[in-house]
């Protein structure tokens, strides 16, 4: 669904409830609200998901996969290498890193590892360990405001991280006639977020208005639109 066709919905759902026009400036405002609230669900998700594998209380022949997501926003992933900074001893964290999917250490011999992502209190336990303090070939990382500190500290490069970006705001970009707001495509910015989300948005907006919605609604509400479409194609 493009922006317009959004907006349209939650127009017609706030005139059905009598809610008052929803002006382009708020629904705005609202749009990437919900569009981060619906990513951010869909992404612990998948956390719970992985770390229910990990555990092994998870079983695929009962339990949705919720990691098809990810394939449906690989135009959100990135994989940068991490500048060193030499006066913190950290690498540098890329603002950007809405959720991050992975860090990895290649050393010289081109070889990746894995840098497992530890805790504070975590981090502690390991440096006092003889058995399993980390190493170039188990490194580690914790996370900072400030950067990301890895485990031996003798790796100070080679440091790459994997992670989905930060989603682009939603604008819903018009021309005022009159007391109306005709859409303009040249100046709107559609949801980066796929069309299996769209719905979800759809119900968030028009619960941030006050509006409940039902699935069925937004089914007549679609089935109500297609047929308005076909008829002014024939």
């Amino acid at each position: 669904m493009t922006i317009n066709e959004i907006y349209n919905a939650v127009k017609f759902f706030a005139n059905k409830e009598q809610k008052g026009f929803v002006k382009p400036s708020e629904f705005n405002t609202l749009a990437q609200q919900a569009q981060l609230e619906v990513f951010n669900e869909r992404m612990d998700k998948i956390r719970k998901f992985k770390s229910a594998e990990r555990t092994g209380t998870n079983y695929r022949a009962s339990v949705e996969d919720p990691t098809d997501f990810l394939s449906e926003i690989s135009n959100l992933f990135v994989d940068n290498t991490l500048g060193y900074n030499t006066s913190t001893n950290l690498f540098n964290r890329i603002s950007s890193d809405s959720y991050i999917e992975e860090i990895y250490y290649t050393n010289n011999s081109g070889k990746p590892t894995k840098v497992e992502i530890v805790s504070k209190h975590n981090i502690n336990k390991l440096l006092r360990s003889n058995l399993i303090a980390p190493s170039v070939d188990y490194p580690v990382a914790l996370l900072k405001r400030d950067g990301i500190e890895v485990f031996p500290t003798s790796i100070t490069s080679g440091i790459k991280m994997s992670f989905y970006r930060i989603l682009s705001s939603p604008i819903f970009g018009y021309v005022a006639s009159g007391d109306d707001y005709v859409y303009n495509l040249s100046t709107s910015t559609q949801f980066e977020l796929p069309e299996s989300t769209h719905n979800d948005i759809i119900i968030k907006i028009c619960k941030y208005i006050g509006i409940n919605l039902r699935d069925a609604e937004l089914t007549n509400y679609a089935v109500q639109t297609e047929n308005q479409d076909y008829i002014k194609t024939k």
